[in-house]
């Protein structure tokens, strides 16, 4: 049972415009804002997906691919608590011939060996490196963390490694824009039309 995706007059990325759950951090609440959906250039229709927040049938009948989007927060809050990612994850991979866990966020390891996000702190007006916390919603009070940045690298490596999972990192919404477009126009070539392979 792979998915079944609309067929389009064009090959169009699909992209979910639904709430699963409480967004936990800023990039959730605004992923699908009409200025996110315009970087697309027309490629991106907001629609209800089961599975996945960007989706599209490739060249081949036989491909589909699924694009999990999830900010550093939510891959931390995952690791520790909920194991949300590894559910969808492994809801994705039953269907899609192909799936990615793009992880969307500027992260670094701090000079501590926390897992990180740089951002601007327009007080001391220079980028910093923040390590990455959950906060309870209401009281925004610290539950967990900070986190080893080694821990979730490994955890993106046995993502890849053991699980079969593309992980990909984009820094910014630009990025993950720009790779999401790149992944779409790859696979709208037939397989055999691709000329990097180890034994050519």
């Amino acid at each position: 049972g792979r998915v079944r995706l609309p067929v389009m007059e064009l090959p169009v990325i699909l992209l979910d415009n639904r709430n699963f759950h409480e967004p936990v951090s800023a990039a959730d609440r605004r992923r699908f804002s009409p200025a996110f959906l315009s970087k697309f250039n027309g490629l991106a229709v907001p629609t209800d997906l089961e599975f996945a927040d960007a989706a599209w049938m490739g060249k081949d009948a036989s491909v589909s691919v699924g694009v999990e989007f999830t900010a550093p927060v939510n891959l931390a809050e995952s690791l520790v608590h909920s194991g949300r990612i590894l559910e969808q994850i492994r809801r994705g991979r039953a269907v899609y011939s192909h799936y990615f866990l793009m992880v969307w966020g500027d992260t670094d390891c701090d000079k501590d060996g926390h897992y990180a996000v740089r951002r601007w702190n327009s007080v001391t007006r220079r980028t910093e490196l923040t390590p990455v916390v959950i906060r309870e919603p209401q009281s925004r009070r610290v539950v967990a963390g900070p986190f080893l940045y080694q821990a979730v690298d490994n955890f993106l490596n046995s993502l890849a490694i053991l699980c079969g999972v593309y992980v990909k990192k984009a820094r910014d919404e630009g990025e993950l824009d720009k790779q999401t477009i790149d992944l779409w126009a790859w696979f709208s070539k037939p397989m055999e039309d691709h000329p990097t392979r180890l034994d050519t």
